[in-house]
């Protein structure tokens, strides 16, 4: 909160609530998406040779049009620099949340 200017009040609060609750929506959609199109595949039971080399024809044939769809979340990388001298960059991925040193 204190990188992003975010100050603890009801209205900040709020938005970061909706913000959150937007990219669950958003994240649920795309596992929709994904379960349905297992669902289309899983119907026709096509040979494994034809969805390792031809699900895309597959779909087109079978009627189904979807774009690759992710969520594409931004890395932040905080560097650190002590008094010393010695730096210290610590990225973190919001997506996995996981955080990398480099």
């Amino acid at each position: 909160m204190k990188y992003f200017d975010i100050r603890a009040n009801e209205e900040d609060l709020a938005e970061v609530e909706s913000l959150g609750d937007g990219i669950t929506r958003l994240e649920d959609a795309v596992t929709n998406l994904q379960q349905r199109e297992a669902g289309i595949t899983q119907m026709v039971n096509p040979p494994k040779f034809i969805l390792a080399h031809y699900s895309d024809e597959l779909m087109k044939h079978v009627g189904v049009e979807l774009s690759p769809i992710s969520v594409p979340y931004p890395v932040y990388a905080f560097e650190y620099v002590s008094a010393g001298g010695t730096a210290a960059s610590d990225h973190l991925s919001l997506s996995t949340g996981r955080r990398s040193t480099r």
